[in-house]
């Protein structure tokens, strides 16, 4: 059984209160200033292929390394989402609060505070794109 709990609710707020363009960032879009960095991934119809990108690197710890490496392998692994796109489908359906329409695709967002940090996890269903993005947060 996996160890995490994740929630539709964000009980961690005061992380977008204040952001600003990250010079580790390669995008031009305000990142929050707590932003250690966020882990992308997509699914080939077999496996998940992901990759981490950071933000604020001077934020990483051995501790938030740690949980991140270890909250991202299970969640990748869980059923059903280890099954790609129909797997995140069926997981979701169970929270249809977390939906959130952004253009063509659907975006479900759930959150969890780590010990070490706090994440955003974002879930998306468009094939041949990045379906799953997990943003690290300090406390």
């Amino acid at each position: 059984m996996k160890e995490f709990t994740l929630s539709t609710a964000r009980t961690f707020e005061d992380v977008w209160q204040e952001t600003e363009i990250c010079p580790a960032f390669l995008g031009t879009s305000p990142r929050p200033v707590k932003e250690v960095g966020y882990c992308r991934a997509d699914h080939d119809g077999h496996h998940w292929y992901h990759d981490y990108f950071p933000v604020h690197p001077e934020y990483m710890t051995d501790a938030i390394k740690e949980e991140f490496e270890r909250l991202a392998a299970d969640i990748l692994e869980t059923e059903p989402v280890v099954q790609g796109i129909p797997g995140i489908l069926k997981f979701c359906a169970d929270y249809p609060e977390s939906v959130q329409k952004d253009g063509a695709r659907n975006r479900y967002n759930f959150y969890l505070e780590g010990e070490a940090a706090n994440y955003w996890v974002t879930f998306l269903d468009l094939p041949k794109d990045y379906n799953f993005y997990l943003h690290i947060y300090v406390k």
